[in-house]
């Protein structure tokens, strides 16, 4: 009896443990800050590469279908901008293919490489001072508007000079 019982239990474990788990997220996609490379940024060099990371879910798939990769779907905006506006730049989500779309949801890594010109001056102090600072809010919107939550990357420290 105890090495039916055994036997039993152990056929469970086992059958419960080779069920692929499927995952499944919201329909409104969610986002999640990972890093950024640095925190010092000397503006006048050309060489100046930000890489800022961050993971994304969406349980309806209906992001990243683009091909073309024409639809903005990444939002940023930065703190120093006072336009009112509620982002800076829009950029296409890459595209996903159909057949690397799991069931239950989507999920990945975006990595959003930014060169010096997207952090010039904004104003004349901060130009004269020679440095500033600021920091990045950025979300995300799938194909039928719905709007993520809000990240907000690490300071970073500006050097105009």
């Amino acid at each position: 009896m105890k090495k039916t019982a055994f036997l039993a239990l152990c056929l469970l474990i086992w059958a419960t443990s080779c069920k692929k788990e499927e995952t499944s997220y919201p329909n409104k996609p969610q986002i999640y800050y990972q890093s950024i490379n640095t925190h010092q940024v000397r503006v006048a060099d050309p060489n100046t590469m930000v890489s800022i990371h961050f993971k994304f879910t969406d349980g309806d798939q209906n992001i990243a279908n683009d091909p073309a990769e024409q639809d903005s779907t990444i939002f940023l905006l930065d703190s120093r901008d006072i336009s009112g506006n509620d982002f800076t730049y829009a950029y296409p989500m890459p595209y996903i293919p159909d057949d690397q779309r799991p069931d239950g949801g989507l999920e990945g890594v975006i990595t959003l490489n930014l060169n010096n010109g997207y952090f010039s001056p904004k104003d004349s102090l901060h130009l004269a001072l020679g440095k500033d600072t600021m920091f990045w809010l950025i979300y995300i919107k799938d194909n039928d508007g719905n709007k993520s939550n809000i990240i907000k990357t690490d300071t970073i420290y500006l050097n105009y000079r």
